[in-house]
């Protein structure tokens, strides 16, 4: 694009008014787009009266390529713009007049080593690109380089998949047990039938281990918990008493003993209701009613 700032002071005086920031409208500024194919152009800028009689503060015009919409237009453009150096820009070239199937057989040929004629160019002339799977310089021998798609991670390998570079390209392997072309877009990586038996086995197994682990957890802590309440009853209902007086008879034929609760079931065939002989408040009377133990 071709932009032209008028900064006339007359203008800057009597029309600042009809000025808008942001808009080259051609009140001050005033724009052009470049033709398609434009080779040459020649710009010059003239004032009236050959910029005589003027006043002091009244400044500069300029004309500039700038890239459509990287200019945006200020009133404070036509008081200064000395302080801008430069414009971005984008140039549109090409090489020769030849297209790509005239040129590429020529000795002038510029497209080097891994590189091809763009045949998507569309314009008089002709582009050299690097080719797929390669980046760098076209127009320079050697110096479109190799891309590493692996150590970008810019591929489409399954995760199952092992990445492997090439010239250009790189190429996916399915991992050990795995079988398939290894890509995401493909058939990726699909698990060999013994690798199934194999996951399914050992999940089995995990599975089964842990099960057993944790019931042999909840009987050790059932049975730490029946012990814990039955030395709590023990003590509710007076047996430490009970081991005491038992104690300080000495060897007396008369003294008591205190049975387990194992015992008393072996003795009475785990409380057979035929045993029962009478039942009192507190007591249950059966026909064992001592126990004989070596």
């Amino acid at each position: 694009m071709i932009l032209i700032l008028v900064q006339d002071a007359f203008l800057h005086v009597v029309e600042t008014a009809f000025l808008t920031n942001g808009s080259c409208s051609g009140v001050g500024c005033c724009e052009v787009a470049v033709p398609e194919g434009l080779k040459a152009y020649n710009m010059s800028l003239r004032s009236f009266n050959n910029h005589e009689n003027i006043t002091d503060f009244n400044p500069c015009s300029y004309a500039f390529f700038v890239e459509e919409g990287k200019f945006n237009f200020s009133t404070t453009n036509l008081v200064d713009f000395r302080g801008v150096n430069s414009m971005p820009m984008i140039l549109d070239w090409a090489i020769g007049n030849l297209t790509c199937d005239e040129a590429k057989d020529t000795n002038s040929f510029l497209c080097k080593g891994n590189s091809e004629c763009d045949q998507d160019y569309g314009g008089p002339g002709y582009r050299c690109r690097c080719l797929k799977g390669f980046e760098g310089n076209p127009y320079v021998a050697e110096e479109c380089k190799n891309i590493n798609e692996c150590e970008r991670e810019n591929h489409d390998c399954d995760h199952d998949a092992q990445c492997d570079d090439t010239d250009g390209s790189y190429k996916c392997t399915c991992r050990k047990g795995y079988s398939g072309d290894g890509r995401k877009n493909g058939t990726g990586c699909t698990a060999d039938q013994s690798t199934i038996i194999k996951i399914v086995v050992g999940t089995s197994a995990s599975a089964i281990f842990l099960l057993i682990t944790i019931t042999w957890l909840y009987l050790v802590l059932k049975r730490r918990k029946l012990v814990m309440l039955r030395e709590k009853f023990f003590k509710q209902n007076g047996g430490i008493m009970l081991q005491q007086r038992i104690s300080g008879n000495g060897g007396s034929h008369d003294q008591a003993r205190v049975f387990t609760i194992e015992e008393l079931k072996r003795a009475t065939n785990n409380y057979d209701e035929s045993r029962i002989i009478g039942k009192g408040a507190m007591a249950l009377f059966t026909k064992e009613f001592f126990l004989i133990t070596e």
